[in-house]
């Protein structure tokens, strides 16, 4: 049973979603029997160094490709 404490990441030297990125890329390659795999992880990319950035209207999000 995967526990969810984050022994294991801490044990790694990681964070708990690095932990579950590599568990969703081995997972991927499993089940398409593909040795590469490629997902995609969203993030927050609001540009805090642009002046009112803060005060911007719009959703900003953009997915980084994780192999």
């Amino acid at each position: 049973m995967l526990r969810h404490d984050g022994k294991l990441a801490r044990a790694s030297g990681v964070t708990l979603n690095t932990v579950v990125q590599a568990a969703w890329a081995i997972l991927l390659a499993r089940q398409s029997g593909c040795h590469d795999v490629v997902f995609g992880a969203a993030f927050a990319g609001r540009p805090f160094e642009v002046p009112d950035a803060v005060d911007m209207v719009g959703v900003f999000v953009n997915n980084l490709p994780v192999r």
